[in-house]
């Protein structure tokens, strides 16, 4: 599909049959020949999306379940895929940009449209009422030939905010450009999935606090709580599946009278808890250190005496692996196998899968 422009600078559309085809008589004599394009590129939880990769894996963004900005409701955190906002601190929306080429021209429509309300678009990152483009209907139309449009358009076209609202499947994101005869001339396509750990309830907005300042690495919209806090079992007991035991390593580090401590019970009673011992533990509940990381491990034990269980489901459609823990007397997550690494439990160093 063509643009022609002539020497005083008026274009016009011309639809091509064929776009293989070699232009000849659809432009007046002496008029340039330039092709008309149009391009939707996006940005993801992972980077910019490649070309080639647009439709197929496509772009991955959060499920807009936190609360960055702490509204509740009845002490419920709110979503902030429920608010229109602005929502103040609000990071998960990701950036989408339609490129038009000649981008000078002042003829035809572009349109952005979506294939159903899981994507939702807006002209700020932040949101708020004043800036939807794509919340309350499926399809927005700038008329070029109308110089507030125009204008809207290119002041929006570089910054478009994807947000997904619905996490079940995929939603595609289109943008068309049709000439003045509303013949198609180009599209562009980016199919977006959307993901967050959906298994338990967002954290209140104390609780979030308390497991930032405790696990720094933690991203929110991909951990949530799926057990509450109690002081019956820990990390060990649950990381066997096991929810009345408390486990701890040695004597010295007993908390409660009903704790069991793996040194006296899997080993030798020196105090000393060592990996054979751990072992020896693992293997009573059915388990073998034969795991060589998160991908086959059914359990991993980190280096400063914590247990983290599978948690197989699809949270994160593939590109996630979910562990769950139970974190001291606090309550259950269930979170990206990396994300509680740090100075608290230290690092895996022990893989363990089902014999």
């Amino acid at each position: 599909d063509l643009t022609c422009s002539n020497t005083n600078g008026d274009d016009h559309i011309v639809t091509a049959q064929d776009k293989s085809s070699e232009p000849s008589s659809s432009c007046d004599s002496g008029k340039a020949i330039v092709g008309a394009q149009i391009d939707l590129s996006a940005i993801d939880l992972y980077g910019t999306v490649a070309e080639g990769n647009e439709e197929n894996p496509g772009a991955y963004v959060h499920y807009n379940i936190d609360n960055d900005n702490g509204n509740t409701s009845g002490g419920n955190p709110i979503a902030d895929k429920d608010e229109d906002g602005p929502v103040s601190g609000e990071n998960d929306l990701k950036q989408a940009t339609i490129t038009l080429k000649p981008s000078s021209l002042e003829t035809g429509k572009v349109i952005l449209k979506r294939s159903n309300t899981k994507v939702r678009t807006w002209k700020s990152s932040t949101k708020g009422g004043n800036n939807k483009i794509l919340v309350d209907s499926n399809e927005k139309t700038w008329d070029l030939s109308d110089s507030n449009q125009r204008q809207d358009f290119n002041n929006v076209k570089n910054n478009l905010w994807v947000e997904g609202y619905q996490d079940n499947g995929s939603s595609n994101l289109t943008a068309e450009y049709r000439d003045a005869e509303n013949n198609l001339v180009g599209s562009d396509t980016i199919k977006y999935t959307f993901i967050g750990a959906i298994c338990g309830r967002q954290p209140t907005p104390s609780e979030r606090n308390d497991a930032g300042s405790t696990f720094p690495n933690l991203i929110h919209c991909e951990w949530s709580i799926t057990g509450e806090a109690t002081p019956i079992y820990n990390c060990i007991a649950w990381s066997v599946g096991e929810t009345t035991t408390w486990y701890v390593d040695v004597e010295a580090h007993r908390m409660h009278p009903y704790d069991i401590v793996i040194d006296n019970v899997w080993g030798n009673g020196d105090s000393t808890m060592t990996m054979a011992e751990l072992d020896a533990f693992y293997d009573a509940k059915g388990y073998e250190s034969t795991a060589t990381g998160p991908n086959d491990a059914d359990v991993m034990y980190y280096s400063g005496f914590h247990g983290a269980r599978k948690k197989g489901c699809n949270c994160g459609a593939g590109k996630w692996i979910m562990f769950e823990s139970k974190c001291g007397e606090w309550v259950r997550i269930e979170h990206v196998h990396n994300q509680l690494n740090g100075v608290v439990y230290g690092d895996p160093v022990r893989y363990y899968k089902h014999k």
